[in-house]
This record gives C-alpha cells, sequence and structure tokens, in this order.
C-alpha cells in the first residue's frame, strides 16, 4: 500500500506532514480489518468449581479522565477505530509524534478544565463502584467479597499466596473518561478471573480475561446554516482586514529581499494569509472544528451541574456489570482464530446495544451511535442501525 504527500500552495510542512500520516494511518486501518481475538473465556467446569468468588475493583483516577487522542478522527468505538494520537507506528510518526502529541494534551487539558471545576467534591469513583457492585449480583458466579485499590497495581500482587479450593479472584481495572472530542463519556474496564487448579501458576494465568468499554449516548451538534456561516466569514474578514497585510507587503517589497528582518516580515505575512484562508476555508464547511464542538459540549454538559454526566458515569458501572456477566457465560469460540469473525450482538433493548468485536472485546453503545451493521448471536435476522450523523 502506498501513500503520496502532496503540498497544497500556502501550506507548511508540518501540516502537509500530519495530513498525510493521519490520511496513510486510515488506509493502513481500513486495511487491515483482520484482529487476532484476544479474549480467554473460563469453561463451564471452572465456573462450576468457584465457591467463593472475591472481586477486586481498581480504580487509580480520582477525577474524571481525559483522552490524549487525536481529535481529527471520529471518536466512535465501535467500527472505526480511534487513532492514537499519530504517535509512533504510523508513517511519520517519528517526526510528528511530539507536535501532535503537545497538542492533543493541549486540546484535552482546555477543555476538561470547566468540566472538572463542576464536578468539584463529586466522587467519580464510588459512583461506578457503587453502580458496578449492585449489578454484579447477575453473575454466574455468586460473589463473597468486594474490595477496592484506589492506586495502580498489578494482578499478581492483588493475588494471595495461597488459595482455598473453590476460591477464585475477579480483578477489575476502570478507568473513565471522555471521548477525545468531548461528545460522550467512556468507561472501560480490563477484567481477569484467577482461579487456582492447583497448578503453580494460577497467579499468572486467568482462565478469563476480557476488555469491556461502555459508551454514553454521543451529543451531537447541527451542522452550520448558512446565516451562521456569512457572520462568521464577515467576522473573519473583519479580522483580517484590521492586520493592514497591504501595508506589510508593501513594506516587505520596498526593503532588502535578502535582509533578516525583511525575511520574518515575509514569513509573517505568509502565515497571516494561510490563516486566513484556512480560517475561510473552515467557516465555510457545514461542519465546526473540533475545538468549537468541544466547546460547546462541555457547556452542555455543565448544565445542571453536570446532573446527565454523573447519571452516565454511574451508567457506566452498571453496564459494565451486565457485560460482564453476559461475556462470563460464553464459552470459548472453537475457530477463535478465524480471519472472517465480525461483529456479533449478544444484547439489545430500545436504548442500548452490547456487541462482541472481531477480537472478543464487548461493547456497549447507544443504538443510535453503533456505525456497522451486526447479527444476534444464534439469530439469522441482522440488526440495521442508522450510522451516528457526523
Amino acid at each position: 500500500m502506498r501513500c503520496s504527500i502532496t503540498f497544497q500552495k500556502g501550506e507548511n510542512f508540518m501540516n502537509s506532514l500530519r495530513n498525510a500520516a493521519l490520511a496513510c494511518g486510515l488506509l493502513l486501518l481500513a486495511g487491515c480489518a483482520t484482529q487476532t481475538y484476544r479474549a480467554r473465556h473460563a469453561s463451564s467446569n471452572q465456573l462450576a468449581a468457584i465457591h467463593a468468588l472475591h472481586v477486586i475493583s481498581v480504580i487509580d483516577q480520582d477525577k474524571l479522565d481525559a483522552q490524549y487522542n487525536t481529535t481529527l478522527v471520529n471518536p466512535v468505538v465501535t467500527g472505526a477505530p480511534i487513532v492514537p494520537a499519530l504517535a509512533g507506528g504510523l508513517i511519520a510518526g517519528a517526526l510528528i509524534s511530539a507536535e501532535a502529541n503537545h497538542e492533543a494534551h493541549v486540546f484535552a487539558e482546555t477543555h476538561i478544565a470547566p468540566l472538572l471545576t463542576t464536578l468539584a467534591g463529586y466522587d467519580g469513583r464510588a459512583a461506578v463502584r457503587h453502580a458496578l457492585q449492585q449489578d454484579l449480583g447477575a453473575l454466574p458466579v455468586h460473589s463473597t467479597e468486594w474490595r477496592t485499590v484506589d492506586t495502580k497495581a498489578k494482578d499478581h500482587d492483588l493475588l494471595p499466596a495461597n488459595a482455598p479450593a473453590g476460591s477464585a479472584w475477579l480483578i477489575m481495572h476502570t478507568r473513565y473518561s471522555m471521548t477525545p472530542d468531548f461528545s460522550g463519556l467512556q468507561v472501560t474496564t480490563e477484567a481477569s478471573l484467577y482461579l487456582d487448579e492447583k497448578d503453580s501458576g494460577w497467579r499468572d494465568t486467568p482462565v478469563y480475561k476480557n476488555d469491556f468499554t461502555y459508551q454514553s449516548a454521543l451529543l451531537h451538534m447541527p451542522e452550520k446554516t448558512g446565516a451562521v456561516r456569512k457572520k462568521l466569514t464577515d467576522e473573519e474578514n473583519a479580522r483580517y482586514a484590521q492586520l493592514g497585510i497591504g501595508q506589510q507587503i508593501a513594506k516587505a517589497n520596498a526593503a532588502d529581499p535578502y535582509d533578516r528582518a525583511n525575511a520574518k516580515l515575509r514569513e509573517k505575512i505568509h502565515d497571516q494569509q494561510w490563516q486566513h484562508e484556512a480560517k475561510l476555508k473552515q467557516i465555510a464547511s457545514p461542519l465546526w472544528n473540533p475545538d468549537e464542538r468541544a466547546s460547546q459540549f462541555v457547556k452542555r454538559w455543565q448544565s445542571d451541574n453536570a446532573a446527565l454526566l454523573k447519571q452516565l458515569i454511574a451508567e457506566g458501572g452498571a453496564q459494565t456489570a451486565r457485560m460482564l456477566a453476559l461475556d462470563l457465560d460464553q464459552q470459548q469460540p472453537q475457530r477463535a482464530d478465524d480471519a472472517k469473525r465480525d461483529w456479533s450482538t449478544v444484547y439489545r433493548d430500545d436504548v442500548r446495544t452490547i456487541q462482541d468485536a472481531p477480537d472478543g472485546s464487548v461493547y456497549s453503545v447507544a443504538n443510535g451511535d453503533v456505525t456497522h451493521e451486526a447479527a444476534f448471536v444464534n439469530q439469522d435476522v441482522p440488526v440495521h442501525v442508522a450510522p451516528m450523523a457526523h
């Protein structure tokens, strides 16, 4: 697969390189649809042998987090993978990773700050855990102990040296954060089940392991109307007119073209012209830029003392428990390495859909945000869901 980089007039090198890397990266992702099956399922005999289940919830964050992913692609967990910050691994990654990472961090920190102010005094970690613990009763194995850990910890260090017969440990590492574009909330959990089967290595190899992602219903922004685009265009033209570009050009043309100060002036003029053209081009698009979108989303999340966001954080814990209960009942697929594995729907109601990804991981997504088709498990009737509006 080849990717060609074409520089547009007035476009600087780093922007061209960044855009080219993004385009090539998306092509590579699209060309590598086959995913290795990573989930590990316990057998019915292993689950039946468990008489005492010790649950450990590990959440090493004390506040809502932001994801430092690129904001240039739509962060939908199903169907379209998120390009991780264009850092390392993609074409030209070594050249752009530092700048891209810096920009992604600035974007995330800028927009998460007002949300954290609104959430001051709110314990999101406790909310996730409360809902998670309340709904673990649906597990096919009865829970006998609940323990919490608030710092990073390896599973091996959380397990006892010796385990009584019939004892097992379910360890869940959970994080909760806004999506990269701030349109939604995600609660992600890595769950592992350890069972002493009289094997000395039981603490190193779980009998069950899988990843779970809850994504709230995403906020959406209507496209810019013609009246809005005209207003923004007039404002940008007025701003540009105040720069006095014509006078600056006359000054630059009258000066020694080899003078260092004049060279800097010419570079400044060029940058101002390019920024103006880029701004007008963006305004002409019916879509809002990432900063404008994120700012509007954050304001909506802040309304009513962030009541909706708090509700969704708790929902994330409850949905994680539901996904885990459904997944524990599944057996290891006989053809887990089948390259033709596709998304499958294991549960759907009027609001949400729970699906298994080709790699075995599980997602709970609002019906209107699912971006692909999937068939119910053991049924021939496909579930058609509307693509997410961009």
